[in-house]
């Protein structure tokens, strides 16, 4: 498997429902500071686990959840770009100090994506050779 972080930037805090909310652009499909893009498809494939519901955590070797993604507030726009919205639970303090800094304008946090890509190429190179028969 295949690791992969990436920052997400923070532009928008909304409270609905007696809910707290705050919206991000994951990515695009522009090439990025590491030389590398995500491909429509892998949007489309993040959009659907994003709908889905995945935890938010403190750091990437945290348990407890502070947040979750949530349906409403996340897209893939027109012009390809990943929009994910997090539901927040205000009982953890780095939450409330998040919503406000978004709400007033001033937030220069990122938070971070990671995950695990499966090998593919692995798998592939499996079938291919149980195919030549």
């Amino acid at each position: 498997m295949n690791k992969f972080e990436f920052g997400l930037s923070v532009f928008k805090a909304v409270k609905k429902n007696g809910k707290h909310y705050v919206v991000g652009k994951a990515s695009d499909d522009k090439v990025d500071a590491y030389k590398d893009r995500f491909s429509k498809d892998a949007l489309q494939m993040m959009l659907k686990d994003i709908k889905n519901g995945v935890d938010l955590l403190r750091s990437h070797y945290d348990t407890f959840e502070i947040g979750k993604t949530t349906e409403e507030f996340s897209e893939l726009t027109k012009k390809n770009e990943l929009i994910v919205g997090f539901e927040l639970n205000m009982s953890y303090s780095e939450c409330v100090l998040l919503f406000d800094e978004v709400s007033s304008g001033k937030c220069k946090r990122q938070l971070s994506v990671g995950g695990f890509i499966p090998d593919t190429e692995g798998s592939f190179r499996a079938s291919i050779h149980q195919n030549k028969d």
